[in-house]
């Protein structure tokens, strides 16, 4: 694909298994590398599931808004009325939770990214859809907006668990390395997967990245 680095096979790994740092234009060429490149026959698998997919999107949407209230209401102390989420409600959970630990701290924070990531899900929803049902095109600028939102959920989880994003994208990279070991993709690889071996892989690269600046 376009996007893919003129890199070796030893290039790759070594960027993957080394100490060396992966800026996140790397990342991103070397993530393409493992993409599934788009073909004919995965047109065809698409347009076969595209009707049943449109509902479930339409369903999900529902969930996914309930979702995002409730993360509005945590964080932004936004009530909702078509949800019963309230601010009043408030005061009859105080005495079940008498203390705010640095711990809890920590958990909200993760919650915050990893909830904050499935409500950015609802976004892409309308646009999605849209496309499915008509020009089968998304929108460029839309796209980068919904992707630049994820990306600053990533960055909040990443720093919540004391880690950079460089060892997030270390160890990712370290776990497609160890899963095609071609470096590119291939469907056998991608569903018969070592998870021991690529979960090793990852702890490594993570043990590499600690002092990543």
């Amino acid at each position: 694909m376009e996007s893919q680095p003129n890199l070796t096979l030893e290039q790759y790994q070594y960027l993957a298994t080394s100490e060396a740092n992966i800026t996140g234009n790397e990342y991103q060429q070397l993530a393409c590398f493992t993409e599934s490149p788009p073909n004919y026959e995965m047109w065809c698998r698409f347009m076969r599931v595209r009707n049943h997919l449109t509902c479930t999107l339409d369903i999900l949407r529902g969930h996914l808004s309930f979702i995002d209230a409730a993360k509005k209401f945590v964080f932004y102390g936004k009530e909702n009325e078509e949800h019963g989420i309230k601010v009043e409600e408030i005061g009859h959970l105080g005495p079940q939770f008498p203390t705010f630990a640095p711990a809890d701290a920590k958990f909200l924070r993760i919650f915050h990214a990893m909830i904050g990531i499935m409500s950015e899900c609802e976004e892409f929803i309308d646009p999605l859809l849209a496309g499915m049902e008509s020009s089968l095109a998304i929108d460029h600028l839309n796209g980068i907006e919904e992707f630049g939102d994820v990306a600053w959920y990533m960055a909040v989880g990443s720093d919540a668990l004391d880690t950079k994003l460089q060892q997030v994208f270390k160890a990712n990279i370290s776990k497609l390395c160890k899963r095609y070991k071609e470096k590119n993709f291939s469907s056998e690889a991608a569903i018969n997967r070592d998870t021991k071996a690529e979960a090793e892989a990852m702890l490594e690269a993570t043990e590499r990245g600690q002092g990543y600046a």
